[in-house]
């Protein structure tokens, strides 16, 4: 055997110096343990530990939520049972995240709801209602605010599914027969608007938002008596400086339709002083143009001018 090949198996030791076999874990001449050794075997076996856990934690998070969106399928097509058992399989597979579960499956009702799928919706609802615990009241707000929120965003199409949700799970819903019938009022569907505040009405006969939505829509179908009577029901319920300037504004045309201009033209003064106080420059032009309109019809009656 050459020189090379011997050296090629030898090592030295890192505490005497001496050449010892490459293999060997103690020296034979000092009898210390050559622990760079141990330390790389202790290194892999952590290693691989860790990659263990990391694969371990990759498939339970792949299996988790694998569960939870096979159960909400599953709800969307009527197997409520079904659902409920895989999607508590997946929290229980892995309860960290069992919150963004929750989240997942009321983000699946709201946007069902949007697109007015009702069934789904209503079996969406069911599950999550199992799952999460939660009281219908809290499912009642989800959607409400969902509602408001597509309004504010004049979404107006996508707020009438929200609310058709709601007066579906109940039908004494008040306001959000009030706040479909302002969307439809939006989309210029003015009777179905006026249908929707009247069954408002009915169910709560103090409920003022209702009464001021139906009268400006009055106002804009020029249907003035009903305006001035809905403004006159808000103002027994509620002091509202700016329902007050309305009224008058509607008074003015009452009674420009019967030409009696002398009063029409003060109920216009009037709404035009009370709106300029409440800094809407808007209705007090146009208060001001319907006071300059009923002044020039007094005026070719010979009656008055100025």
């Amino acid at each position: 055997m050459n020189k090379d090949k011997i050296q090629s198996t030898k090592k030295t030791c890192m505490h005497c110096g001496n050449k010892i076999n490459i293999t060997a874990i103690k020296c034979r001449f000092c009898g210390q343990f050559l622990k760079e050794n141990t330390l790389g075997k202790e290194f892999f076996f952590v290693l691989f530990a860790v990659w263990m856990v990391l694969i371990l934690f990759f498939f339970k998070n792949i299996y988790a939520d694998f569960f939870v969106n096979k159960g909400i399928e599953l709800s969307e097509n009527g197997n409520i049972k079904g659902s409920v058992y895989l999607i508590q399989s997946g929290i229980s597979i892995n309860k960290n995240e069992k919150n963004k579960y929750f989240n997942l499956i009321e983000n699946t009702i709201l946007n069902e709801a949007a697109n007015g799928e009702k069934n789904r919706t209503f079996n969406l609802l069911r599950t999550s209602i199992s799952v999460n615990k939660q009281a219908p009241s809290y499912y009642i707000n989800l959607l409400f605010n969902a509602g408001e929120k597509s309004i504010k965003e004049k979404n107006y199409e996508k707020a009438i599914n929200y609310f058709d949700i709601l007066i579906a799970l109940n039908k004494n819903n008040y306001k959000a027969y009030s706040e479909r019938g302002y969307a439809k009022s939006r989309l210029n569907k003015l009777n179905e608007a006026i249908n929707d505040f009247n069954k408002a009405i009915f169910i709560n006969k103090n409920f003022t938002t209702a009464y001021q939505y139906r009268a400006d829509i009055y106002l804009q179908k020029k249907e003035y008596k009903n305006a001035v009577n809905d403004y006159e029901k808000i103002l027994k319920l509620k002091n509202d400086p700016k329902i007050k300037a309305k009224k008058q504004y509607a008074l003015g045309y009452l009674y420009l339709e019967q030409k009696q201009y002398r009063e029409s033209m003060d109920n216009f003064w009037e709404a035009t002083s009370k709106f300029k106080k409440l800094k809407d420059n808007t209705a007090a032009e146009q208060a001001q143009k319907a006071f300059d309109y009923a002044a020039n019809l007094r005026c070719e009656y010979g009656d008055y001018c100025y």
